[in-house]
């Protein structure tokens, strides 16, 4: 029942000798009339955004609703709180808390009267740590009555790693044996903090060494997490194979030292190369000799073709060999023909020999004369030799009278 109520507490205690002591405590109970009821009805929600401009259009919540957003550590966190007293009873003292942005988003306490609305705007920070956070938004009003509404609702923060960058250096095309090492073709770059970058080759061969390398560049943050992208480095072969061809030059009828020598080849980007010989000619020189040219060619994997001449001289490098009639004394008047005074001989190795002679004529004191007969021996490719025969012609008879 309403009214006031007096009560009255005694304590009774007795010692051991029969003494006793009575306390008596006297206290008050108001029972007041009960309170009208709250009749104020409100609604209340948050918008939250990353863009302090798109505030309002970010997804308004209502009560009880759960709106999430994701941003990275440290970012800033907008929230837009709307309150609308949907009720007929003027609300005198109102409050928002926010777990995550602090207490007493609206500043100072305020009153709405029925149908009104507010907004409040207010700006925080995400955390730094990794994670999920459930935070709270209270929203606390009182009517003139006293009584007293208490509204909650939830929204999520995921705070995530931020995103990693990862820019690839441009698509390249290089010659084949050249380097494809990142120094030469190019490196990946991140702008994310403390990112290592990595990489893994797909090689897709084609001719010879040649090919398409596809790169995977990898940026992987301290978290783990990781961004990828591609570049295509394309090995070509623009150059030709190199062919020697080694000539040799052998003294006609001198035997060969060996077998026949063959052109070499090398590339850049084949091994094993073969080497054919496509055109034989062979041109007569002088004598008996021969010179024969060959001409070598040979192609790599990827069809580039190259050609050399080979010359193999079988020529006369020899002069021919001469001997002369022996010195000779003949009487003084007698024939110095050859048929008389004796014939030089020779050969030659390359062909044919013509023999011819020069004779130079000295009078010596006593009447006696000295010819000096020289011998040449000449072949059919001009190479000469010579030799020389004294003839001497005396006098060994008395003069008649």
């Amino acid at each position: 029942a309403i009214g006031t109520y007096n009560v009255e507490a005694t304590y009774t205690g007795t010692d051991a000798g029969g003494n006793t002591v009575v306390v008596v405590s006297t206290y008050t109970i108001i029972v007041p009339e009960p309170m009208a009821s709250m009749s104020t009805e409100l609604t209340f929600a948050e918008d939250i955004c990353t863009d302090p401009t798109d505030l309002g259009t970010c997804g308004v919540g209502i009560p009880g609703n759960t709106n999430t957003l994701t941003v990275s550590p440290g970012q800033p966190i907008y929230v837009e709180y709307r309150v609308t007293n949907t009720g007929e009873s003027e609300i005198v003292n109102s409050t928002i808390d926010d777990s995550l942005l602090g207490d007493d988003i609206s500043t100072t306490t305020f009153n709405m009267q029925p149908g009104q609305s507010l907004v409040f705007r207010t700006v925080g920070i995400a955390p730094t740590a990794i994670g999920t956070y459930n935070v709270e938004a209270t929203y606390t009003g009182t009517d003139a009555g006293g009584n007293t509404v208490v509204i909650n609702d939830i929204y999520t923060i995921t705070v995530l790693p931020p995103p990693i960058s990862i820019t690839c250096p441009p698509n390249i095309t290089v010659e084949c044996g050249a380097s494809t090492e990142p120094a030469a073709t190019g490196m990946a770059s991140s702008t994310t903090n403390g990112a290592t970058i990595s990489f893994e080759d797909d090689f897709v061969e084609a001719c010879g060494a040649t090919g398409t390398i596809y790169r995977t560049w990898t940026a992987m943050n301290q978290n783990g997490q990781t961004a990828s992208c591609e570049q295509i480095i394309t090995i070509e072969d623009t150059t030709p194979p190199t062919i020697t061809c080694p000539s040799v030059t052998i003294n006609c009828g001198s035997p060969f030292p060996g077998p026949l020598p063959i052109a070499t080849a090398i590339d850049n980007c084949s091994s094993l190369l073969e080497v054919e010989v496509t055109s034989i000619e062979e041109t007569p020189t002088c004598g008996t000799g021969v010179v024969v040219t060959r001409v070598w060619t040979t192609s790599d994997d990827c069809g580039l073709s190259s050609s050399c001449t080979q010359v193999l001289s079988f020529i006369d490098l020899e002069a021919p060999s001469i001997s002369c009639p022996g010195d000779i004394t003949i009487e003084c008047g007698s024939s110095t023909d050859p048929s008389v005074t004796g014939l030089a001989t020779g050969e030659d190795n390359c062909g044919a020999i013509v023999i011819s002679f020069e004779d130079t004529s000295t009078e010596e004191t006593n009447g006696t004369e000295v010819i000096t007969r020289t011998w040449i021996a000449t072949d059919d490719c001009g190479l000469t030799s010579s030799c020389t025969q004294m003839i001497t012609l005396e006098s060994t008879t008395t003069p008649s009278i």
